[in-house]
């Protein structure tokens, strides 16, 4: 098992990523290009193995409060993410690292498809005329080589940034649904509408669904940091997560799915994401449910799902864009037929249902329930099923 686990299990207040955390997790705004995050992702071995188990041993209670360095940071952020902006400001920088990863996912995933062609060429190169060719080969292998250790780097920081993310968020979403639960309890009690989504319109600072999307929006206070200031994180998150899954689902169409979950810190990063993705989803878990028709009855508000929202508003935006490339690209394959990819591939799919986003989403989603490969050693993953 690859990461930090000792001392991420022994993390004391006086570590150095005790101090980064509690610095991005305080009330002081840290800007989105400062130095400190550069820092705190430094410690991606022991990210990726904290654990908000909110456990207290009886033998030493007062130390263990003390010591308890993840649950403290969780509290801080649930308190003043929503006015400092860190956390979005970290989310803005995961979702980043995850469009970089995919990036590197998918040159590597079509390297990988040289490298097994060079080896085939490699072993039939048996005359003179293939010396060239078996030179270019061995240069396509030490690029495969470089592009998998490079991805396997990012996979291990983006991995412990993923679990950071992931806990954060857990804690700030439970926070904001338990104020409106505690409005439903009030009101039930006093004779009134127990609806949780009908709140007061001068109480926004009990509705979950703004809090949840004042704290995932990044407000810079420093002027050399103007472009990302006002910037959606959540949509930013979800927009990135969505094509890294989506470009996971292209790779399983090719039939190189298994090569690279094979790559422990790859499994890893898809199991973060699917955790993080629940994450942002259980928004309904920590509310009162309440029917449809109940809330047609008082005029209420539907319960705030706001990720689910963001899922479903992102999926319908990239799908009209798909539709219009899909226009274009139609228009210049008319021209060149005689020389289209389709063609070449062996009756590839169109261009158009490759870019279908929502679709490959939904399909690696589905494989992941429905096909889950066994992680392979020296994951995390494995670590815990083999525990």
């Amino acid at each position: 098992m690859w990461g930090d686990a000792e001392g991420a299990y022994s993390l004391k207040q006086s570590d150095s990523l005790s101090i980064s955390l509690f610095q991005i997790t305080g009330p002081a705004h840290i800007p989105y290009n400062d130095s400190r995050w550069q820092q705190l992702l430094l410690h991606y071995e022991k990210l990726v193995h904290l654990h908000n188990l909110g456990l207290t041993p009886p033998s030493s209670a007062t130390a263990a409060v003390e010591e308890d360095v993840v649950g403290s940071i969780c509290r801080l952020c649930a308190k003043y993410s929503k006015d400092s902006s860190n956390l979005a400001a970290f989310s803005l920088h995961v979702a980043r690292m995850i469009r970089d990863l995919q990036s590197s996912l998918e040159s590597f995933s079509t390297e990988l498809n040289g490298g097994n062609n060079a080896v085939g060429d490699n072993i039939a190169a048996s005359s003179p005329q293939t010396q060239t060719n078996g030179s270019n080969n061995g240069n396509t292998g030490k690029s495969s080589v470089k592009q998998r250790i490079s991805l396997i780097g990012k996979a291990r920081v983006t991995c412990g940034a993923l679990n950071l993310l992931r806990i954060l968020s857990h804690e700030t979403i439970v926070q904001a649904c338990s104020k409106s639960a505690e409005i439903a309890g009030e009101s039930g009690r006093d004779g009134s509408s127990s609806i949780p989504g009908k709140i007061h319109p001068s109480s926004l600072e009990y509705d979950p669904n703004y809090i949840i999307k004042e704290t995932f929006t990044y407000r810079s206070r420093d002027e050399m940091d103007g472009q990302n200031n006002g910037q959606d994180t959540a949509l930013e998150i979800i927009a990135a997560i969505m094509a890294f899954l989506s470009s996971l689902g292209h790779i399983i169409r090719q039939g190189k799915y298994l090569d690279i979950l094979a790559i422990p810190e790859m499994y890893d990063i898809i199991v973060q994401i699917f955790s993080l993705l629940l994450v942002l989803l259980s928004t309904q878990l920590y509310q009162p449910l309440v029917s449809s028709a109940e809330l047609e009855i008082e005029g209420g508000r539907p319960s705030s799902h706001f990720f689910l929202e963001k899922i479903m508003d992102y999926s319908h935006w990239q799908r009209q864009r798909s539709k219009e490339e899909h226009k274009h690209k139609e228009e210049r394959m008319r021209q060149q037929q005689a020389q289209s990819l389709e063609q070449e591939n062996g009756g590839a799919e169109p261009c158009s249902s490759l870019h279908n986003e929502p679709l490959l989403f939904l399909h690696s989603c589905l494989r992941w329930l429905i096909d889950r490969p066994s992680p392979p050693r020296r994951s995390i993953a494995f670590h815990y099923v083999d525990l």
